[in-house]
């Protein structure tokens, strides 16, 4: 008896974990303070396009369509709570979200795909190329960035990827040196 009791209660609690809605609903994200908000009540969006001066929208239940001026969206999240932000008429990646807000965007040249490493200080400011050139304008006061630049080989990167870390070298370096 006690036997089945116990796997009676684990079917219930099955079905109540798999039956709520835990997950993010994709949908716009119209200022960066709700980045982090997971948003229940949200009409979730089947398709976002983005045109030159307007977003376009597509709900899942096709009932609704509707667009929003391009300067009034701050980015979307996905079902995945995947958050990416709309700057200069491109969606970017957040990544990590520490000091620094570390974004990606995959760039496509014919049938191969590169993933590129962004950084802005704030959700709000402007977003930099994660690169030595970039690095070194941004952070020329900064002798400690300086210096791992320049201990740098020709062939390693910023952008490469820092496994006890998990990140990328600049981010180490960020945190390293502030």
């Amino acid at each position: 008896m006690r036997l089945k009791n116990i796997y009676l209660f684990f079917v219930f609690l099955n079905y109540v974990v798999y039956t709520q809605n835990i997950g993010c609903v994709k949908s716009l994200i119209f200022t960066s303070k709700k980045i982090n908000d997971v948003d229940h009540d949200s009409t979730e969006v089947k398709t976002i396009y983005l045109h030159t001066k307007k977003i376009s929208i597509t709900y899942v239940n096709g009932s609704k369509k509707t667009s929003y001026p391009v300067d009034s969206v701050w980015g979307y999240k996905t079902k995945d709570c995947e958050a990416f932000r709309l700057y200069k008429h491109e969606f970017y990646k957040i990544e990590q979200q520490n000091d620094l807000i570390l974004y990606s965007r995959i760039v496509w040249r014919g049938n191969f795909s590169e993933n590129f490493f962004y950084f802005s200080y704030t959700f709000d400011s402007e977003i930099f190329p994660v690169d030595r050139k970039t690095i070194i304008e941004q952070f020329k006061k900064n002798v400690c960035m300086l210096k791992h630049i320049g201990e740098l080989e020709w062939s390693e990167s910023v952008r490469d990827w820092d496994k006890a870390n998990s990140t990328i070298r600049f981010m180490v370096w960020y945190k390293e040196c502030h």
